[in-house]
């Protein structure tokens, strides 16, 4: 990833020599999120290949860290920094970044997986939809109709009910 071009000609070899179907990033590469346009090779390429980018968190840089994830018990701050928390708000970030930064209307056929049942953007779409879309007047679309459009989510460890019903209640909502 810190060679975008040399990550989309991998992306092709692995996809055209080894039978792969995209590809997983672990979230940002020195500090820039997906939608920095270095990593518009990659994401080009993702889709003339015709495969998804799957985006999976990583532990928040230090300095979200220190912000958002210290001052308790060090077991407690990790966890919630990660699996608790911290990784659902940075990968759904990643994804409202995308949507925002106008990247689906340059390649509309971009596929992208979250996991996490959606990393929270499920629950918050509607406001979502209600506070962004308005300001977003760049975009040829509500910032929702890209995610039911764009983007695949996974369960991802998350086994309960209630978060796999929201799922699909926003997928059969048309237009939000």
């Amino acid at each position: 990833m810190t060679d975008p071009e040399a990550a989309a000609d991998e992306l092709e070899r692995t996809v055209l020599s080894l039978g792969f179907k995209g590809a997983m990033i672990n979230g940002m590469t020195n500090g820039r999120f997906l939608d920095d346009p270095s990593f518009l090779p990659i994401l080009q390429r993702a889709v003339a290949l015709n495969v998804p980018i799957y985006i999976h968190p990583a532990v928040p840089p230090t300095a979200v860290q220190e912000a958002y994830y210290s001052g308790l018990d060090p077991a407690v701050n990790f966890v919630l920094a990660t699996s608790g928390w911290g990784w659902h708000s940075e990968v759904g970030i990643h994804a409202l970044r995308l949507i925002l930064a106008g990247v689906f209307d340059r390649l509309p056929s971009l596929q992208i997986i979250i996991g996490h049942m959606g990393e929270m953007i499920p629950f918050m779409l509607d406001r979502i939809n209600n506070v962004l879309t308005p300001v977003a007047r760049h975009l040829q679309r509500s910032v929702p109709e890209y995610f039911l459009q764009n983007f695949y989510i996974t369960n991802s460890g998350f086994f309960t009910d209630p978060p796999l019903l929201l799922a699909l209640q926003i997928r059969r909502r048309s237009v939000i």
